[in-house]
């Protein structure tokens, strides 16, 4: 329920100390007092935070946990205006980490490679600039050390055969 953080608190603090990690995710309509919540909390990744005081997007930068970013569920729900208005820019070029996302792709008609293709177009980013960000996006996952090893080498495997198809295909 919107606004109501003390609900889900005690669960999170229980499921951080059970050895879970945390993802919250908020700030898709404005609710300051449950944002800062969120942020206060400290969880290991938080989605959408689109709706944020200064004071709060200060905070969050400061403390480098990941951003889940779902570009079309925001147009879509009118979160912002169009992909230019997204607060992806913004992120991504302040370094901050951040992971694209469908939100619910059954739901909002879209796949990850769309979100990508998207980001890519919109906000004028290189293939390496996209290789990077996917490569990033690994670093977040909730796996332990030999399943992200194993991730990152099917993703540079794959990234690198794509490049490859795709360097073939301009000539």
């Amino acid at each position: 329920k919107l606004g109501s953080w003390g609900v889900w608190e005690a669960a999170l603090t229980a499921a951080r100390a059970g050895g879970l990690a945390i993802t919250l995710h908020g700030g898709e309509v404005p609710a300051p007092e449950e944002v800062q919540n969120m942020l206060d909390f400290r969880p290991d990744r938080l989605g959408h935070m689109c709706y944020m005081t200064a004071e709060a997007e200060l905070q969050l930068q400061a403390t480098g946990i990941p951003l889940e970013l779902c570009l079309t569920s925001n147009i879509k729900t009118q979160t912002f205006n169009g992909f230019l208005d997204h607060h992806f820019k913004a992120f991504h070029a302040a370094g901050h980490p951040v992971v694209l996302c469908t939100d619910d792709s059954g739901v909002f008609g879209t796949t990850l490679s769309q979100e990508y293709a998207i980001a890519m177009s919109t906000f004028g980013l290189s293939c390496d600039q996209m290789i990077a960000l996917a490569l990033q996006s690994a670093e977040h996952a909730f796996l332990t050390p030999a399943e992200l090893a194993t991730l990152r080498q099917q993703m540079q495997k794959h990234m690198q055969k794509r490049v490859k198809e795709i360097d073939r295909s301009d000539v």
